[in-house]
């Protein structure tokens, strides 16, 4: 079975040569990254009064597609979120979640009520 991120991409990609071949407007793609450092005092998330502070590290890697054409508008963002730090209950280091964003408008027809 194919990963979220990968299955997010796969559903998108009809939808993006609609909206190409309709806009007619160049693709703007704008790769970004981020990282940073987050200090909590429960980071192995327990409810025991002996909870231990450490530092996590969080890597977010990330892409922004967008379109604008006179009918078409299209706007998508997608980030995965990459968590390292001390080991959780379950011996875990490292947690990962994905973010992903899309708005798409269109002007089916044009000057159709008035």
């Amino acid at each position: 079975m194919a990963k979220p991120s990968r299955r997010a991409a796969l559903a998108l990609a009809p939808l993006a040569l609609l909206v190409s071949q309709a806009a007619g407007a160049a693709w703007k793609f704008a790769p970004e990254i981020e990282a940073k450092e987050i200090y909590t005092d429960n980071a192995r998330r327990t409810v025991s009064s002996r909870n231990e502070g450490a530092w996590i590290t969080e890597i977010t890697p990330g892409l922004k597609v967008s379109n604008y054409g006179p009918r078409v508008r299209f706007d998508a963002n997608y980030q995965l979120h990459y968590f390292i730090g001390p080991s959780d209950a379950n011996g875990d280091k490292t947690r990962s979640y994905s973010e992903l964003a899309a708005r798409l408008s269109a002007a089916v027809v044009d000057d159709w009520l008035y």
